[in-house]
């Protein structure tokens, strides 16, 4: 296996499974009810519901970027509203799977000497320049990031509703 197809490989196994550190998006996602999604344990605590959006719309955006249209971060598409319902939370979640899978389609496609091509200055800072590799990695770091997250409010959720 060469770098293209073990860096692809990392991306779908810690969405799958997760890794030595941590279980990953679908594990974290297991059980997770409408309610549950929806819940703020606090005001200014994010729900599982835009936690998952965010990592959508952060699959989007790396997506974007690696196949050079655009990709510029928007403040206003980030973190969106929860779920509001089953066929929300159905279309959040699948829009989740979606931008995985493209994802995971685009970093396939990619050559070796691909991975090392600058992209442009970081959305996080226009001071770093930022290579496709460099996306590959923290888009996975992002999503078991958050899956960490969604774990957590699962445990506060069922402790907070016995």
């Amino acid at each position: 296996m060469d770098i293209v197809g073990w860096m692809a490989e990392r991306y779908d196994l810690t969405h799958k499974l997760g890794n030595w550190a941590a279980r990953g998006v679908l594990p974290a996602l297991e059980g997770v009810s409408v309610e549950m999604a929806d819940w703020h344990p606090a005001p200014d605590q994010h729900t599982i519901a835009e936690s998952v959006a965010h990592m959508a719309y952060h699959a989007e955006l790396v997506a974007a970027r690696l196949r050079g249209d655009g990709g510029e971060y928007r403040a206003d598409q980030d973190w969106q509203a929860g779920s509001g319902g089953e066929e929300a939370w159905a279309q959040t979640r699948a829009r989740l799977e979606r931008a995985h899978g493209e994802l995971s389609t685009l970093l396939r496609g990619l050559s070796a000497d691909q991975l090392l091509e600058p992209v442009g200055a970081s959305w996080l800072s226009a001071k770093r320049m930022i290579r496709k590799i460099d996306l590959a990695v923290d888009i996975a770091t992002h999503d078991l990031y958050h899956a960490g997250q969604i774990f957590v409010l699962k445990r506060l959720f069922k402790a907070a509703h016995p």
